[in-house]
């Protein structure tokens, strides 16, 4: 795919950034990064229901999941992330299928789809995220979070 068919089919502000595809993330989105380990079990969690919607798999040394979400209205810092979880907020770029990286082609965990352009709320994600990392409870410098 090119950056021209996100655009038709999922109305995506995604461009060409050379031989790369990118989704500069629009506002009102946010992307919920993860090991992929914990974005599969996630993903398969039932507080996302049948789709946990689309999840970028990013190879590296270890393959990161983006989820794609919709911010909702409270800010998510990264002080009450649980561990291994990150926020990325416009205008961050991530990259698309079948962008090429140092690590292999950026790929679909769960691909988008074009008859349902929804994405879940990142609250719905991070309470996934928090009940596979339930048994994991930790503690330290930051506060336990309790996420069910």
């Amino acid at each position: 795919m090119y950056a021209v068919d996100y655009q038709l089919l999922m109305a995506w502000p995604a461009r060409q950034a050379g031989s790369a595809v990118v989704l500069p993330l629009p506002a009102g989105w946010i992307g919920i990064t993860t090991t992929a380990e914990i974005g599969r079990a996630a993903c398969s969690h039932p507080v996302l229901g049948d789709s946990c919607g689309p999840v970028l798999a990013i190879p590296g040394e270890t393959v990161q999941w983006i989820f794609l979400a919709e911010a909702g209205s409270a800010p998510l810092a990264a002080s009450v992330a649980p561990p291994g979880v990150g926020f990325l907020r416009p205008p961050h770029e991530v990259p698309l299928p079948p962008t090429e990286t140092g690590y292999g082609r950026v790929r679909w965990a769960n691909p988008p789809i074009t008859d349902q352009r929804w994405l879940p709320t990142s609250a719905s994600v991070l309470v996934a995220i928090g009940e596979v990392l339930k048994p994991l409870r930790y503690a330290g410098s930051r506060a336990i979070v309790n996420f069910s």
